[in-house]
């Protein structure tokens, strides 16, 4: 489905979008700079709405708009709108522009207060993201929480006035408990796992708390905390009636990995998006209330599919983003440059394997150190350093002594 741009008719609408399907990363990545600095986007995003699924592997740059910081805690629920069904989990996109807009009004001079503190900030700051939705977040879901639906809110979505209700209601849950959802997100990406005690505890006041929809929170929590897989079976009190909301958010979520390799679309470091996959599996697999046999088909095949996605977007980055620009760089004098995608990639190499694939790594980074100790792009140090970083000191030590 093709939906109607401002300005473009349908069929030179499919033109555009057909170009930037076969554009080079490069420009794709401009053109997405320039849709971003548009102070109103308007329908635009319909322009690269087919290239999403490459853009979440290239993972550009993206300023933090007051539109990205508010719809950040609901990235993991949000679908397209032709995918977008009514009792379901996912949240439409065509419903953000309205909804933003709504919240805007109604926060008055405080929404002038969040541009502000995020201007000239980037999606990837999780500080500044931090910081700036625990003033947006809270004030958001009050403006929404039981509000009507916007002027034209038909003709510019294409939906019911009652989808308002549904969908604001599970925007509001979501932005009500956001604040310790990412707080507890950044600590678990700084090695300090929640006490599932403590999480026990929040996920049976925050579901009773808000009920509706069924498993939005559920989902949310799990694609930002993998580790709470585990505990999720006993998310609600009595089990019984948080089992059917448990299993649609796991299905919801395992059904968002198999459409894409590299989930979590806002976070820049593909690493991480690997991670939070496995942490995923892991805890739909490990033995205890989260854990059913008939599922466990399903995350083997995904593990193997992510597993293979992960070791293809290795070794088309190590390729093509350090060994091909390799001699170019060096005469630039850009191995800085370098260096910072050879921590990416070992990063990612580190998240691949716990899905299995080590030698495949192993052996694309021996090949990648002998290439760059066999040729003679750059001094001797800034190679070394390289080897260092991509294949370890021994390596590099190897290197020092041919």
């Amino acid at each position: 489905m093709v939906t109607r741009s401002d300005g473009l008719p349908p069929a030179a609408l499919r033109q555009v979008q057909r170009s930037l399907l076969s554009a080079r990363d490069d420009q794709l990545t401009r053109v997405v700079g320039l849709l971003d600095r548009l102070a109103e986007r308007g329908s635009a995003d319909a322009l690269i709405a087919p290239a999403r699924g490459r853009l979440a592997q290239l993972r550009p740059a993206r300023p933090l708009a007051f539109g990205r910081l508010l719809f950040t805690p609901l990235d993991p629920l949000l679908v397209s709108g032709p995918k977008w069904s009514r009792g379901g989990l996912g949240l439409p996109r065509t419903a953000l522009l309205p909804l933003a807009a709504q919240v805007r009004t109604g926060l008055g001079g405080l929404a002038a207060e969040v541009d502000a503190m995020i201007r000239g900030g980037h999606a990837d700051d999780s500080d500044l993201v931090l910081r700036a939705g625990t003033l947006l977040w809270p004030a958001a879901a009050s403006v929404l929480d039981g509000a009507s639906p916007p002027a034209r809110w038909t003709e510019a979505t294409g939906l019911a006035t009652a989808d308002h209700t549904a969908i604001a209601r599970c925007a509001v849950c979501v932005w009500s408990e956001a604040v310790w959802i990412h707080a507890t997100m950044r600590a678990c990406t700084e090695g300090l796992n929640p006490d599932p005690d403590e999480m026990r505890s929040w996920l049976e006041v925050a579901t009773s708390r808000h009920p509706e929809p069924p498993g939005a929170l559920l989902a949310v929590l799990m694609a930002r905390v993998p580790e709470a897989a585990a505990l999720i079976g006993s998310a609600v009190s009595p089990p019984a009636s948080g089992a059917l909301p448990a299993e649609a958010a796991i299905d919801f979520l395992l059904d968002r990995l198999e459409a894409s390799p590299h989930p979590a679309a806002e976070v820049t470091d593909p690493a991480v998006a690997v991670q939070c996959a496995a942490a995923l599996l892991d805890g739909l697999e490990a033995p205890g209330p989260g854990q059913r046999p008939s599922r466990k088909p399903r995350t083997e095949r995904l593990r193997r599919m992510l597993d293979q996605s992960c070791q293809a977007r290795f070794t088309e980055t190590l390729d093509q983003q350090l060994l091909a620009p390799l001699a170019d760089a060096a005469a630039h004098g850009e191995m800085a440059t370098l260096e910072e995608t050879a921590r990416r990639l070992r990063r990612l190499e580190t998240a691949g394997r716990r899905l299995g694939g080590g030698d495949h790594y192993d052996r694309m980074l021996r090949s990648a150190a002998r290439q760059i100790g066999e040729g003679e792009p750059g001094s001797l140090v800034e190679r070394v350093r390289l080897v260092e970083i991509l294949a370890g000191p021994a390596a590099a030590l190897a290197l020092l002594r041919h």
